[in-house]
């Protein structure tokens, strides 16, 4: 299991769980809002189709190393993980709780 944080804004941005050895599969689960600037990246969601947040959630997939990855998340954690699993071709499910529709925005 590995952090991403912003250290800056010192805010957790994803958990990303795997098995040991694995280098495949991945679970990864992004937060909701926690307030600031993610506050700021809601207000900016109603006229983006793509905010800081998501694109950072979509960098951060991209990072890894891992081919078949799952996503999570609830609120704002779920849209990431929406918009992330709309886009990545690493990603190959995702399990969205109570996020703000995301087909309006892509």
């Amino acid at each position: 299991m590995f952090l991403e944080e912003d250290t800056e804004n010192e805010v957790r941005l994803a958990l990303t769980f795997h098995e040991k050895g694995n280098n495949t599969d991945a679970i990864v689960a992004f937060k909701g809002t926690s307030g600031g600037l993610e506050w700021l990246d809601n207000v900016e969601g109603f006229n983006l189709s793509d905010t800081r947040a998501q694109k950072e959630a979509l960098d951060f997939i991209e990072g890894l190393k891992f081919s078949n990855v799952t996503v999570t998340g609830h609120s704002k954690g779920g849209n990431k993980a929406m918009y992330v699993a709309t886009l990545s071709d690493k990603v190959t499910r995702c399990l969205s709780y109570d996020c703000k529709d995301i087909d309006t925005m892509i």
